[in-house]
């Protein structure tokens, strides 16, 4: 059974007293996704070979600048949609490629020990408490996000993006990266100096960062964020005005400026979660109404018109953050829920869920903190990152205390054993 906690701040100052959200300045809704049967190999996204190709994506990291988008009409998309063209190549390409279950013979599928861990992350029964540092000396960490590769191109086998929010502290809230060999015992890496995205330039009024989500791409690192300007007079964010900023890198540790994705007065930009495949960037995040939305772009420039993607988590419970990979079986998501109720938003609840196509979302399964850990009765989740390899999952948790301090945890469960920390 879920522990009964408190309402956020955050999610409390999004409603009223009458639990009616917000207006968003922009007044820009996603439309609905049509619940006909998707054409022909669904949405054919991974095999567009023929529109770019993955490696038709490499020089977008050294573009000079990016176009901001700011604003949009009542019902219409983001940006101005994909061509015909494109269009018509998404059409008529063949189904999307399934992964062998396998494991790749290329990966060295070496996994911790789930019973021993390392001298500095003990596990038991494939759990314990990760060490996570924060350039603020806190070390509480939120929002997770965790990338694998078992090559190791970059120097180390695990890259993660996090963020501190010691007691919820919004100032702190900088997305940062770490490095691990092992992916328990976490370091920054030499030579970068945390917070990647350096401090907001009103942090001081009330603006802030969140929201990090680390992409990994053959030429490099892109690093996406979300930054909500300070609401005059009031010391706290403007969550109405939403920005989404990208910064890449060659290496993990020089990084660029800021570049701006969506500028402004568009959507809360959430939580967003990415994947590159089929020369498309293919972008999901949340808003303040309670949906999961999804759009796409080729090149940055153009946006396909966002989707409101099918998801059901359930007894009240309705998208707040998530996180979308690419696995064997589709599209797996670790989804971050809360309740909307008429007195306001309550709680928080943690759900796995599976797509074929990234669209349509079989129904979200509660994951329950005591059946992960006993250590963890009495905590709740947050944003979370999932990890699919060597036959295991592997969670990057992030959970809170009942005092409300943000800690991380690690789970790693054989694949088949998943259905096991289902409440």
């Amino acid at each position: 059974m879920l522990a009964s906690v408190k309402s956020s701040p955050r999610l409390t100052e999004l409603f009223d007293t009458k639990g009616a959200s917000r207006p968003m300045r922009h007044g820009c809704r996603p439309r609905r996704l049509r619940r006909e049967a998707p054409p022909p190999g669904g949405l054919g996204l991974t095999g567009l070979a023929g529109l770019a190709g993955l490696a038709g994506l490499a020089g977008l990291a050294g573009l000079a600048a990016l176009v901001g988008l700011a604003g949009c009409s009542t019902g219409g998309p983001v940006a101005p949609p994909m061509t015909s063209t494109a269009r018509a190549a998404v059409a008529k390409s063949p189904p999307p490629a399934v992964a062998d279950e396998s494991p790749d013979p290329s990966e060295t599928c070496e996994l911790p020990d789930p019973a021993r861990g390392t001298a500095a992350t003990p596990l038991t029964d494939g759990g314990g408490w990760l060490d996570l540092p924060t350039y603020d000396g806190s070390n509480q960490p939120t929002h997770l996000n965790v990338q694998f590769d078992p090559a190791g191109a970059f120097g180390h086998r695990n890259w993660m993006t996090m963020t501190p929010y010691p007691f919820g502290d919004d100032s702190k809230e900088n997305p940062s990266v770490l490095v691990s060999d092992d992916g328990l015992d976490w370091r920054q890496p030499e030579g970068l100096e945390n917070p990647v995205s350096g401090p907001p330039p009103d942090v001081e009024a009330g603006g802030h960062y969140s929201d990090g989500y680390l992409l990994t791409r053959p030429e490099g690192f892109e690093l996406w964020f979300r930054y909500n300007p300070a609401k005059p007079g009031a010391g706290r964010p403007n969550n109405s005005a939403s920005v989404l900023y990208r910064m890449t890198s060659p290496d993990g540790i020089v990084w660029s400026d800021k570049q701006v994705v969506f500028d402004g007065g568009g959507p809360s930009y959430m939580s967003p979660s990415l994947i590159a495949e089929a020369g498309l960037y293919r972008l999901w995040y949340s808003n303040y109404g309670g949906e999961l939305v999804y759009t796409e772009s080729p090149d940055l420039a153009s946006w396909a018109e966002p989707q409101a993607v099918e998801l059901e988590l359930g007894d009240g419970y309705v998208p707040w953050h998530q996180e979308i990979v690419r696995t064997d079986r589709g599209y797996e998501a670790l989804v971050l829920g809360y309740k909307k109720t008429a007195a306001g938003a309550t709680g928080y609840a943690l759900f796995h869920t599976r797509s074929d196509d990234g669209l349509r979302f079989d129904p979200g399964r509660l994951i329950d903190p005591q059946a992960v850990d006993r250590r963890l009765a009495g905590h709740h989740f947050y944003k979370s990152s999932l990890v699919k390899a060597c036959g295991a999952y592997r969670l990057y948790l992030a959970v809170v205390s009942p005092e409300g301090a943000y800690k991380a945890f690690y789970k790693q469960v054989k694949v088949e054993d998943l259905a096991t920390l289902f409440g």
